[in-house]
């Protein structure tokens, strides 16, 4: 089971709201590797969030989102479980209840930010999401806390601590500042440091336009310790398909790191039918020659990039099936190692206010054993899972 979190737009009137989530879930790790120590595992999770959204005036909002979270640990081998988890911003309003080789359980201030704006002046200080993409399954120039591709539930984003300012040059076209700080792992205490790291603060600067049926931007700045240069395009061809394209290069500040490109592009359509299609393909330059070299970073517990391969492609197709219940279904390749993912998913609203939704995920691809990976979905597991999420 994955857990993301989310942006939440700013209300008209002053509220309190309350979000329940309860999850179980069975996985099915591959035999013999050298990954995780079990086979076949129960999972299960439990978020409950309160919102605060309020009006402090015309021109001023402020946003809180408190979450408790419980949620049971992977079966991860203990050469792997010393990697920084969670998003990446200040422990100092996060509080820990409970941490056991099974288990955890945290309180923390998930967003909590100012918004001030006129027509043509929109500024943001505190935690907050911060969401760059064009594209949806892959999405390099999301830099801050990015979904999964395989991420159904996109409600909630994380937040991480920044200041941002969206100033209106003129019509159709915008300049995106941004500042955000970034903060050291403590492995001791398996935490954030309160702290900042000053001299790794991320500040990025992207110019907008829309052209006819096209939004362009490009961007330029410094994302840990990367000085990152790159754009996108989204709209619309013939008001009929849906173009997305995004991506960067990087260039190390540091000697021991290695320049990068990441590109992703896609198409998509809504048919009249209710039926929605997504294909998109992303080019990874920093992703590994062969899986033996991945699987070796894996042993040593090094960083790795979140997609081990260079090439990737996904389809995504979702419908309609009543105005109760809709389906989604993912299935992504690592062209490197024609390793694959297929994912499924259903959401059935049981009321105005509460909603269940079902996963199965199923990998392939060559398993790993006790030296090496195989390939990259065929070292995940097999899962389902199932969500009971309820709003009052």
């Amino acid at each position: 089971m994955s857990w993301t979190l989310s942006d939440i737009s700013p209300s008209d009137n002053s509220s309190v709201k309350t979000f329940v989530s309860t999850a179980i879930g069975q996985q099915v790790y591959p035999r013999n590797n050298f990954l995780y120590n079990d086979h076949t595992v129960t999972n299960w999770a439990a978020d409950v969030r309160f919102l605060v959204s309020t009006e402090l005036s015309s021109k001023s909002h402020f946003e809180m989102n408190i979450l408790e979270s419980m949620q049971s640990k992977p079966p991860l081998k203990p050469s792997l479980e010393n990697s920084a988890v969670g998003t990446g911003r200040s422990g100092l309003f996060t509080w820990e209840q409970h941490d056991s080789v099974n288990s955890r359980d945290e309180l923390s201030l998930d967003t909590a930010y100012f918004q001030w704006q006129n027509p043509h002046l929109d500024m943001t200080i505190g935690r907050q999401p911060i969401n760059l993409a064009s594209t949806f399954y892959f999405s390099p120039n999301d830099f801050f806390e990015p979904f999964a591709a395989q991420t159904f539930y996109r409600a909630y984003k994380g937040g991480v601590d920044a200041f941002r300012t969206e100033i209106s040059l003129q019509n159709l076209f915008q300049m995106t500042l941004l500042a955000v700080l970034s903060y050291d792992y403590h492995e001791t205490t398996d935490s954030w440091r309160n702290s900042p790291d000053w001299s790794e603060t991320s500040l990025l600067a992207r110019l907008t336009r829309n052209i006819d049926l096209f939004e362009w931007s490009i961007l330029a700045g410094t994302v840990n310790n990367y000085a990152i240069a790159g754009g996108s395009l989204q709209g619309e061809l013939f008001n009929w398909l849906g173009i997305r394209a995004e991506g960067h290069c990087g260039r190390p500040e540091t000697a021991m790191q290695d320049e990068y490109c990441r590109i992703a592009a896609g198409i998509e359509h809504f048919h009249d039918n209710n039926i929605f299609w997504r294909i998109e393909y992303l080019y990874n330059s920093s992703g590994f020659s062969s899986i033996e070299t991945a699987s070796r970073r894996l042993q040593m517990s090094q960083p790795t990039n979140r997609y081990l391969g260079r090439h990737y492609s996904a389809l995504g197709v979702s419908y309609e099936f009543t105005p109760l219940l809709t389906g989604s279904s993912l299935a992504m390749i690592n062209l490197s190692d024609d390793s694959h993912l297929v994912s499924v998913n259903f959401v059935y609203s049981a009321s105005d206010e509460s909603e269940i939704s079902a996963t199965c995920t199923l990998t392939g691809g060559d398993k790993p054993d006790l030296q090496q990976l195989g390939s990259e979905f065929g070292s995940q597991p097999n899962s389902l899972s199932l969500v009971y999420r309820v709003y009052f």
